[in-house]
């Protein structure tokens, strides 16, 4: 079910090859239950010319190519550049080796057309956007194209910590103008009663976690400084660093976060906050 959320997907075997013909059946069955497959190879990687699975072991194919279009079961006269129905879904094939097209505006364009067709074919909306924005859990990645359509950059409002600063503070706006690219957390979907860490700039392992006491191991590189984030319901009665009190961390109530600040070692000390 890897496939399952996916709609449309570009595929050449120019620089890199399936490592068994066993990818074909399941991503045959994609396409004909709905998915959409832009091929992008005119057959003329020198390394299809290698002794490998598709032409050898009794199977007698030019390139890898051919036997997935095989597993669809279309010919090799099918139509390019255009739209060609397979069970629910269709393929593409855009006979053209995909660094060529790489070289020029003309070849940008046959791209996109083929990306606004695959996705039309799909049942896909269009949209083009002078950004990247990503989710993934708590996670967001972002990136301001600086060589794109005008608009106005994205701004996301919230709390957000980004892992590039290396303090690890909450920030309420962030915004991706041309050239910016971040790499956040959304504190808004950190939840739970009890601590747990967010960020850090040492290697943390935890080795107890209860509501009334948290107990890990640090280490990073040696002379650098580190600070960790955690989410913590509560305010700390005490941290200590290799059985010493550790007077360098802010609790802060609102936001129900702590911040530990320390010198790294290369040597793993515990590290204990007792609530």
């Amino acid at each position: 079910n890897y496939l399952k959320g996916f709609k449309v997907l570009f595929l050449s075997y120019d620089g890199q090859k399936a490592l068994s013909p066993a990818v074909h059946d399941p991503l045959a069955a994609w396409v004909k239950q709905g998915g959409v497959l832009v091929v992008c190879d005119a057959d003329a990687d020198p390394y299809l010319q290698v002794t490998d699975w598709w032409n050898s072991d009794g199977r007698n194919f030019r390139t890898p190519r051919e036997h997935l279009f095989v597993k669809l079961g279309v010919p090799e006269t099918l139509p390019r550049d255009q739209f060609n129905a397979l069970g629910k879904g269709g393929l593409i094939w855009l006979h053209e080796r995909p660094a060529q097209l790489s070289t020029s505006q003309a070849g940008a364009d046959r791209i996109v057309a083929a990306a606004q067709l695959a996705a039309r074919s799909a049942g896909l909306k269009w949209r083009e956007k002078n950004y990247l924005l990503l989710r993934r859990g708590p996670y967001v990645i972002g990136a301001g194209m600086d060589e794109s359509i005008a608009g106005a950059p994205p701004r996301l409002t919230g709390r957000f910590v980004s892992l590039f600063d290396a303090g690890l503070q909450v920030q309420p706006v962030v915004t991706f103008g041309p050239g910016k690219r971040d790499f956040l957390i959304d504190l808004d979907k950190i939840k739970g009663r009890n601590p747990q860490l967010i960020a850090g700039a040492s290697r943390t392992l935890v080795m107890e976690q209860t509501a009334d006491r948290t107990r890990c191991t640090v280490e990073g590189i040696a002379h650098t400084q580190s600070v960790l984030l955690w989410h913590s319901p509560k305010m700390p009665k005490s941290v200590t660093l290799a059985g010493q009190d550790l007077k360098d961390w802010t609790w802060q109530k609102d936001g129900k976060l702590l911040w530990v600040r320390f010198g790294n070692t290369a040597e793993p000390r515990e590290l204990v906050i007792q609530y």
